[in-house]
């Protein structure tokens, strides 16, 4: 979808088929598999409750979420 989108092209096109072929079945070993769950259910429990996902890392202080971007 990314390479049809950049270079403006329809899902008919060759080399959208082509790209398509390779690349569904095919790994290159350069993915990381994630849970889509959307209840973690941490212990002790965290102030905001369950946990959507762990994209970034997740800690409290005396129960102070803190800002991972910091």
């Amino acid at each position: 979808t990314k390479m049809r989108l950049a270079e403006k092209k329809t899902h008919q096109d060759a080399d959208v088929q082509a790209v398509n072929t390779y690349l569904f079945g095919n790994w290159e070993m350069n993915w990381v598999g994630f849970n889509y769950g959307r209840d973690f259910e941490l212990y002790p429990a965290t102030e905001q409750g369950a946990m959507n996902n762990f994209g970034y890392p997740y800690a409290e202080v005396d129960g102070d979420p803190i800002n991972f971007y910091d």
